[in-house]
């Protein structure tokens, strides 16, 4: 036997630094902004189980694009029903219709 490891096949950079990625993802069933929050608050006891000189640090962050999808579509609906009111009372000319 010999003592060997395993034959890098690619590796990951953080700040120039080669680092230890380990990616997070979730099941389709789980909310992207649950996921994160509980990752971010786990990572101070994951610091505690490793050895001095070791940082875990959160790299990669998809919840402003998933903040701002759903700003874009509440934003997109609150249109939608407004020109749909707008619609309704231009040729129906009723006021209760349209609201």
């Amino acid at each position: 036997m010999a003592d060997a490891a395993d034959v890098t096949t690619s590796y990951a950079l953080a700040n120039g630094k080669r680092t230890v990625y380990l990616p997070v993802t979730k099941r389709a069933e789980a909310s992207t902004l649950e996921v994160v929050k509980k990752v971010r608050a786990a990572i101070p006891e994951f610091q505690k189980l490793l050895p001095e000189g070791i940082k875990v640090s959160f790299e990669f962050d998809q919840t402003p694009v998933v903040n701002q999808s759903i700003q874009d579509l509440l934003k997109e609906g609150g249109l939608g029903a407004l020109l749909t009111g707008l619609m309704v009372l231009l040729f129906l000319r009723d006021v209760r219709s349209a609201f």
